[in-house]
C-alpha cells in the first residue's frame, strides 16, 4: 500500500517558494505583495552540506563527448531589453537603490542568480532598511543551497517589517523544505497572526500537520483554505489533499467520518494516540484528545 505521505506529496505544494517580491510603489510605500502563483510540486532539496552548500549555483555535472572530453557549454542567452535598460540605469546612477533592486529581480527572472544576489546585496548596502531586498536575497540564498544564510536574511526582513505576513511565510517555506517542520509551523502561525486569512499560510500549515500525522488539524486548515479561497488554486489543492486523506482512511470508517465532519471553525487537537498497526503494514498515527487521568479509588494502588 502506498503511504499517505507519498500520496499527499503528489499534491502538496510550496506555493511561491521561489518567487521574488516586487519593488516599492511610486508613492514610497510598500504595496501588498501579489498572491504567489502555484508551481509544480518538487522533491525536497538535499540537506544543507550535502550538495551545492558552498557554491553560488547548482551546476549539473558537465556532459561529455564520446571521447570523454567535456562538451562545450551553450552560449548564454542574450540579455533581454529590460535587463539592458536596467543595467544602463545602474551604470548611469550607481546610487539608485530602486534600480539595483529591479535589476536583481530581472537577473533572477533570467536565471542569473549570482548576479541577482549581488544586486540585492548592493541594494542592502545602499539601504539596509529595504526589507524586500532582504526577502529576495534570502530567496536566492535558498535557491543555491545556502539555507543558514537565507534564514538570517529572512529574520532580518521580519525584524524590519514584523507586520508583513509574506516574510513569515517565506521563512516557513524555507524551513519546511529543509525538513524543519516544527519551526516552519511556528512561522506559519506567526504569519496568520498578521494575516488571519492567508491562504498560503493555512495551506502549508495543513501540510505540516499532515507531515506530523495530525490529520484532524490538517483537514481543518485545508477547510479554511476552501472557505477563504473559494476559487483560488490553493482551494483546489486543499480539496485534493482532503480527498487523499479520506481515501487513505477508507478502511477506518469511524475515523474517516470524523475527518469528513471537520469544518473550518474550531480549535486544534494537541495530542495524538496511535492505533494498533496490522502486522506488516505501516500506518501513520492518528491524533486524538488525551485520555483524562482517573484518580484511583481508596484502597487501590
Amino acid at each position: 500500500m502506498i503511504s499517505l505521505k507519498k500520496a499527499l506529496f503528489v499534491v502538496l505544494l510550496i506555493v511561491g517558494a521561489g518567487g521574488l517580491v516586487a519593488g516599492r510603489s511610486a508613492a514610497g510605500t510598500d504595496p501588498p505583495p501579489a498572491p504567489p502563483q502555484p508551481a509544480a510540486a518538487a522533491a525536497r532539496p538535499a540537506a544543507p552540506g550535502t550538495q551545492n552548500s558552498d557554491t553560488l549555483s547548482a551546476v549539473p555535472s558537465p556532459a561529455t563527448n564520446p571521447g570523454g572530453a567535456p562538451a562545450p557549454e551553450p552560449p548564454p542567452a542574450p540579455p533581454s531589453p529590460k535587463v539592458r535598460e536596467l543595467e544602463a540605469a545602474v551604470q548611469a546612477d550607481s546610487g539608485n537603490v530602486q534600480k539595483h533592486f529591479e535589476l536583481g529581480n530581472a537577473y533572477y527572472d533570467a536565471g542569473r542568480k549570482n548576479e541577482a544576489m549581488f544586486q540585492f546585496q548592493k541594494t542592502i548596502a545602499l539601504d539596509s532598511t529595504f526589507w524586500k531586498a532582504w526577502v529576495n536575497l534570502a530567496t536566492v540564498q535558498d535557491d543555491i543551497g545556502r539555507g543558514a544564510q537565507a534564514y538570517d536574511s529572512y529574520k532580518k526582513a521580519i525584524q524590519l517589517h514584523p507586520n508583513e505576513a509574506f516574510a513569515y511565510v517565506k521563512l516557513a517555506n524555507s524551513l519546511y523544505q529543509r525538513s524543519n517542520v516544527v519551526d516552519a509551523m511556528d512561522n506559519y502561525r506567526a504569519a496568520l497572526k498578521v494575516e488571519p486569512k492567508s491562504l498560503e499560510a493555512h495551506f502549508m500549515l495543513g501540510n505540516a500537520f499532515a507531515e506530523e500525522e495530525m490529520y484532524r488539524n490538517a483537514v481543518r486548515e485545508w477547510r479554511r483554505v476552501q472557505e477563504y479561497g473559494k476559487d483560488a488554486p490553493e482551494a483546489k489543492m486543499a480539496k485534493d489533499n482532503i480527498e487523499t486523506v479520506l481515501t487513505f482512511f477508507a478502511d477506518q470508517p469511524a475515523f474517516q467520518k470524523q475527518l469528513q465532519a471537520i469544518t473550518a471553525e474550531g480549535g486544534y487537537w494537541y495530542a495524538y494516540e496511535r492505533e494498533e498497526k496490522p502486522k506488516g503494514m505501516v500506518r501513520p498515527g492518528m491524533e486524538g484528545k488525551p485520555k483524562p487521568k482517573v484518580k484511583p479509588k481508596a484502597g487501590t494502588k
